[in-house]
This record gives C-alpha cells, structure tokens and sequence, in this order.
C-alpha cells in the first residue's frame, strides 16, 4: 500500500486559512440611499453635538438634550401594541420612537462620539403599570453610560415627556439623565441585576411589591434609600401628597409613609426658602415649626382624617401653600378650627 506522506508545513497552512476575498466577493451594502443618508447625517450630527466639549458628562448631556427633545413618544405604537421605529436611522428620520427607539438613536450617536453606551432591558413601573404587576416579560430600555470610567443610567425617553390619557406631552426633563442607581430602582428593574450598579442589588419579588414612587417625593428631598426601606415595609400602600411649594423647598425630615396611624409623633424638618411661617395642621390642631432661618422644625401628633404641613410668605393676607399631605387610619373625625 502506498503511504501518504504528510504535506509540507507552508502548504498545510495555505489549506488551513480561510480564503482570500475578491473584490468581487466583498459584502454588498444593501442600504437604500435614504437609509445611508440618514447613516451620514446622524454621524455628522453626533460630531456637531459633542464638538468643543471636554468632558464624558457634557457629551453625554448634549445628546440625552437632543434626543429627548427631538424624538416624540410614539403613543399610538404603544397602545396599540406595536414596535415601532427601533433602528437609529428611523428614529433620526422620523423623529418618533418607543423606549427601544430612543435608547437605538442615544447609542448610535454615543458610539459616533467615540463613548461607550450600553442598552438596558428590564421592567419599568411606567403609565401601564399596575401595582403587584409581574416583571417577568421586559416592558422598557434605558442605558448604562461610561461616564469617566464610571457607569451612570440615563433613560431618555422617559426624560423627552409624560402621557396624558392617550397621547403624548413632551416636557423634557433632567429628571433621567445620570440618575443615581438608589434612585432608579425605585421604578426601573434590569433583567442582568448587575446593571442595578447597587452594592446591595433589589430582589425581583421585593421590585413587585414596592408602591409606585411618586416623582414628586424626590424632587423635594426625601432619600431614595428611606423611600426604598419605607416602600418595603409590610402595611405601607401610599406616600404623602406633595404640594407645590416652590423652588428651593427641601424636605430634610418627614414620614415617608402616605397613611398615619392615629395618634402618631409627626416629626417635620423642613428648608423652605421664602417663607413666614410653616405650620403642622392635626385634627384642626395649628401648630407653628420653630424657625431658623429659612429652616422650619416642629413636631406633632397624628389626629382626625388628615396632617397637613403648609406654609406661607410674609403677609396675614398670603394663602396658605400644602407641601405635605397625610392620611390618618383610625383617628376619627376631625374637628372644626
């Protein structure tokens, strides 16, 4: 029998390499020329946005502004149960996305500026959301950014407007743009869990059982960590109603609860700059904070139906502003003044 000698080394690696490609084998660009078109201008409107900023956060600002502003919630997609635009040139030509449209434009134009962006999917407690509502199917997407060598959460689309009934508001908002992960838990939950970027991660079932957080809570001070704890605690169903009071009102001290039991100690520490007087109201009870400064601090008890905390400028003739607003379980009726 003939015996095969083995090939020589040079030609054993000619046979092992893949084929060189012709040029005439090169993959063909199937794009329209809409579609490449729409590529160049969504690259040259990344270079315009990011040029002569020097930092990751005015990059990355300046394309969470543009993005939000200029892309409207597609509502009718929404409710009727489409997708609608998702690819980044879509998105840019027709100005119109759900979350995954958003998250495809701010990505695309992230990764032209020479950033690193990642797309999250996950559950949100958005204007369909439903308290006890199961996370199991994903429902929205936002993004982690590198933001000098940190990651940070951004979610766009929730920063480009609100729905009302049915249709869209734009109102952009800061609100979603770098917002801290003991925050944004409170009402979006990833599927990876590592993207909660929590030392502490939130367990799913405990996700699902949380009230949806009224923004306003925040947006006067009240800490995300005692929100989240407060949240979590079996009995608690509601949050105060937060009145507006104004910029620069900041609540350092307050229950966090929405409903009292009766005869609770209600401990307020309110800054409320512009302010005469801050008063708790009880069971008709007025009771005047002791303040320093535009630093208002009292106590009280819950009583009646209802604790109210307002306050007023200077002038016996000023109405009175609400900026907290409790419900009292099992206090009775309240009395008149």
């Amino acid at each position: 029998m003939r015996r095969l000698r083995p090939l020589p080394l040079l030609v054993t690696a000619c046979l092992l390499a893949p084929p060189a490609v012709s040029a005439q084998e090169q993959p063909v660009d199937r794009r329209s020329r809409q579609q490449i078109a729409d590529s160049a201008e969504v690259a040259a409107l990344s270079r315009k946005l990011v040029k002569g900023l020097r930092t990751d956060s005015a990059r990355a600002a300046a394309i969470y502004e543009w993005v939000a502003r200029n892309v409207r919630y597609d509502a009718q997609s929404f409710f009727r149960g489409g997708d609608g635009y998702e690819k980044a040139e879509e998105v840019y030509r027709h100005r119109m996305a759900l979350c995954g449209g958003y998250v495809a434009l701010y990505e695309r134009i992230a990764r032209e500026a020479g950033m690193r962006a990642v797309p999250i999917t996950g559950y949100a407690k958005g204007v369909d959301y439903r308290f006890g509502r199961s996370t199991r199917k994903p429902n929205h997407a936002w993004l982690a950014m590198s933001i000098g060598g940190e990651w940070r959460l951004i979610d766009p689309t929730w920063g480009a407007g609100v729905i009302n009934g049915r249709a869209f508001e734009p109102s952009f908002s800061w609100d979603y743009f770098l917002v801290s992960p003991e925050e944004l838990i409170l009402s979006h939950y990833p599927e990876d869990a590592a993207w909660q970027l929590l030392d502490r991660p939130l367990a799913r079932r405990d996700f699902e059982r949380m009230q949806l957080v009224p923004r306003t809570l925040l947006r006067v001070g009240f800490e995300p960590e005692v929100i989240r704890a407060t949240a979590l605690t079996p009995g608690v169903r509601d949050f105060p109603a937060v009145g507006a009071a104004g910029s620069g009102v900041r609540v350092l001290h307050a229950p966090v609860a929405g409903t009292l039991p009766a005869s609770t100690p209600v401990t307020i520490d309110v800054v409320w700059p512009g302010a005469a007087e801050v008063v708790l109201v009880s069971n008709g009870v007025w009771t005047k904070l002791n303040r320093v400064g535009d630093r208002f601090r009292g106590a009280g008890v819950a009583a009646g139906t209802s604790v109210y905390v307002v306050g007023r400028t200077a002038g016996a003739s000023q109405p009175y502003q609400t900026l907290l607003h409790y419900r009292v379980a099992g206090g009775g009726r309240a009395s008149s003044k």
